[in-house]
């Protein structure tokens, strides 16, 4: 799956590392801008500019804001000096593609709820022990 890193709107391939094998059937160590970004970006499926740069943007700022871009960069405290340095620190991350960790699951409910007054209370069925399920009826 590719991964992509936003530069204000400009979308660059993120940094991987994966291990792979040549024609040779030598295993190799790449490293480098995420491969499957970049063929994206190659076919043509990804496009992008600079959000200021936007004309959807553009007219949504004038029309619910009445200001300029400048001015409404100007007054949300956008600085390109502290954007590009996030951005470089995104960039500097390597995607190594590891397996998610598995989670314990969840226990559900199975067999039923019985929530009807008199009914011996709240009792859940389930696949337990069916004497002790019996017990908390009486």
């Amino acid at each position: 799956m590719p991964s992509f890193i936003s530069n204000n709107g400009v979308w660059e391939p993120a940094m991987e590392k994966v291990a792979l094998v040549d024609k040779k059937g030598e295993p190799i160590i790449y490293e480098g801008k995420d491969r499957a970004a970049l063929e994206m970006i190659a076919n043509g499926d990804i496009t992008s500019q600079h959000f200021s740069k936007d004309t959807e943007f553009i007219n949504r700022v004038r029309q619910v804001h009445n200001m300029s871009m400048p001015e409404y960069m100007t007054a949300n405290g956008f600085d390109e000096k502290t954007s590009k340095a996030e951005f470089e620190k995104k960039m500097a991350i390597v995607n190594l593609h590891k397996p998610e960790v598995r989670k314990p699951a969840k226990r559900q409910r199975s067999g039923g709820a019985n929530t009807a007054p008199g009914g011996g209370g709240s009792l859940e069925g389930s696949f337990g022990n069916l004497a002790e399920a019996m017990s908390k009826i009486k």
